[in-house]
């Protein structure tokens, strides 16, 4: 009986702490959500403990996130001025620098590594900047991840793949041409995909040879296109 009695004691003391800790302040992020940059600002004034510039709402995601995700750089500058953490995670692994790869925002991923943020950062799965960039195509964004430092041969962790596989996956040509022309290495091979568990994991496709055997580049009039392995010159892989 004693023990259940300091069982439920305990249990209720827990539950008074939990209570009584604060709930996050998440009116700035709710003020970058709605692009409201006067009410940003008017927060940010406030300074710490007032406002938290990197308070986090449930998933981890920061003011600074949403910022990057709208594409609106003139907040996201205010809110690094500020000292938003360039290098925040949210739950899932993504930082605001992943972020700007996959919009091909090259601003905003220019600013984010002039205030710290890491080009060779490892994402989720061991992706990298570079590789996001890379399968959107987006070359403009490309372009400032290599100057500032990217490695173009990189590999993740699942498959081994890097930039150029990414690119070539997508079909994009001047992606292509870019990390050739970086030092990307044609000769690269993945490991194979795989599907299922157990006893029925089984090869999805042979490893990734983009440009030795699946696919290869070749300057045609002036372009760069994609070639199956028949020769036959083609915009896009199959």
């Amino acid at each position: 009986m004693a023990s259940l009695k300091g069982c439920a004691t305990y249990l209720a003391l827990l539950t008074s702490i939990v209570s009584a800790a604060p709930a996050t302040d998440l009116r700035l992020i709710q003020a970058v959500k709605n692009r409201d940059g006067e009410s940003v600002r008017a927060l940010l004034k406030q300074g710490a403990p007032a406002v938290d510039v990197n308070a986090t709402q449930g998933d981890g995601a920061t003011a600074l996130h949403w910022a990057v995700y709208r594409g609106d750089r003139e907040l996201a500058t205010v809110l690094i001025r500020a000292g938003a953490d360039v290098k925040a995670a949210n739950r899932e692994g993504a930082t605001p620098l992943w972020l700007a790869s996959v919009n091909g925002d090259a601003a905003l991923i220019e600013a984010l590594i002039e205030a710290g943020a890491d080009p060779n950062e490892k994402l989720p799965l061991g992706r990298s900047p570079l590789m996001i960039a890379s399968r959107t195509g987006k070359v403009d964004a490309m372009k400032v991840l290599i100057d500032r430092g990217a490695d173009v041969n990189a590999k993740d962790t699942l498959r081994g793949t890097t930039p150029l596989m990414w690119a070539a996956d997508e079909g994009h040509a001047a992606a292509l041409q870019l990390l050739i022309q970086r030092g990307a290495d044609v000769k690269a091979r993945s490991l194979p995909a795989e599907r299922g568990s157990g006893t029925e994991v089984r090869v999805a496709h042979p490893p990734a040879v983009p440009l030795v055997s699946r696919m290869a580049i070749a300057r045609i009039n002036g372009k760069w296109r994609l070639n199956d392995s028949t020769g036959k010159s083609r915009s896009t892989p199959r």
